[in-house]
């Protein structure tokens, strides 16, 4: 890549024709000498369903005077595998996370609390 440029990679992840997100870096790159660059993101574990997404990237590159664009010239296309049929350790209650609907499945932190309830006479 030519130096003495910003470069911008943006991610595109869709599922069956429908844009579960986009993603870049929050600021450009600077490339300050000629090279092979490399860029790189992960997706976080247990985010994505169980379904299969394509991946689009593309590359916004600017000089100070122009601005192009290098497109991906195909999908990489790949699927989601879950943990299958798993047991809750509280509840004892199977569930299967392909059985979830939605385009993401993130494991989010959960917290519960309980007060006892004052019982007037």
């Amino acid at each position: 890549m030519a130096p003495n440029l910003y470069m911008r990679p943006i991610l595109k992840l869709k599922s069956r024709d429908v844009v579960v997100f986009a993603s870049s870096p929050p600021e450009p790159v600077f490339v300050g000498e000629p090279g092979v660059q490399t860029v790189s993101v992960r997706i976080p574990a247990h985010l994505l369903a169980e379904r299969s997404y394509q991946a689009k990237v593309r590359l916004i590159l600017d000089d100070g005077q122009t601005r192009s664009a290098l497109n991906q010239d195909k999908d990489l296309g790949f699927r989601v595998y879950g943990e299958g049929e798993r047991r809750d350790a509280s509840a004892r209650i199977p569930w299967r996370r392909s059985t979830r609907p939605g385009l993401v499945a993130p494991r989010l932190d959960w917290s519960f609390s309980a007060q006892r309830a004052s019982v007037e006479a």
